[in-house]
């Protein structure tokens, strides 16, 4: 069976940089983590933007969107298996289309966090070719 994503460890990585606010440390322990299963992987990143769009501290949320972001440059995972991205299109499509009318309920700035937070940490994933301006369009005109 392939190993699924380990959603714990991931809040458990941002409690701790919740913490100590040590992003490297924090991206060293997210590289370790070994990638879901390719199909399985746009779910796992829409509830990764989910977990951390739920924390308080901006500076904190800001840093783990980065996180997330960075774990789609080639090379970045330590166990060679890697994020797929596609995932990062499709998990923002499922993002938008499904899992931001609940979050929104339980986070009443969560337009303002995509748009100031999360959105920011992809154009340079737009640059690389890995996400088109379109996927980062539909997250940026998010309903208020």
């Amino acid at each position: 069976a392939m190993a699924l994503f380990d959603r714990a460890a991931f809040r458990t990585l941002l409690l701790e940089l919740r913490c100590s606010r040590d992003e490297a440390a924090a991206q060293e322990r997210l590289a370790q983590l070994p990638p879901p299963p390719v199909p399985m992987q746009a779910a796992e990143v829409a509830l990764m933007w989910a977990e951390v769009a739920r924390e308080s501290a901006p500076v904190v949320r800001k840093a783990a969107f980065g996180l997330v972001a960075k774990l789609f440059f080639k090379g970045l995972t330590s166990t060679g298996a890697c994020w797929d991205s596609r995932a990062l299109i499709d998990g923002a499509r499922h993002f938008a289309k499904s899992a931001y009318a609940d979050l929104r309920v339980e986070v009443p700035a969560l337009a303002e966090i995509v748009k100031q937070e999360l959105v920011p940490t992809l154009k340079p994933l737009k640059v690389g070719g890995l996400i088109p301006e379109s996927s980062i369009l539909s997250l940026s005109s998010l309903a208020a």
